[in-house]
């Protein structure tokens, strides 16, 4: 596992707390794939390629929450790919309930 990998990793969520939603752009390969097909909550576009494709899935993950925050944990060398658990905290935009959710990401 290289380091600059394992820093990109922890970075997109340093951005994210950070509130700058346009640096992970820079890290971003330009043919960027998110696959969602396997994560059961999601119930809108399940793929979503290249940075405007990025964006528009943080447009509609971000658009129920008044506040989100995501915190990168225990990076893991996975030979040619980087685990980072994330832990998530945010509060609901119209109930006010706050959520925790942890999980991980593939690098």
């Amino acid at each position: 596992m290289a380091q600059a990998d394992v820093d990109a990793a922890l970075n997109a969520t340093r951005f994210s707390r950070e509130r700058d939603y346009e640096a992970p752009f820079a890290i971003y390969a330009a043919d960027i794939e998110w696959d969602l097909t396997a994560y059961s909550p999601w119930v809108e576009q399940e793929i979503f390629v290249g940075h405007e494709g990025i964006r528009q899935f943080f447009r509609f993950w971000l658009e129920d929450f008044a506040d989100y925050e995501s915190e990168a944990l225990d990076p893991v060398d996975a030979g040619e790919r980087v685990v980072v658990t994330i832990t998530d905290r945010a509060v609901g935009r119209r109930s006010g309930a706050p959520i925790q959710r942890t999980f991980a990401q593939v690098w």
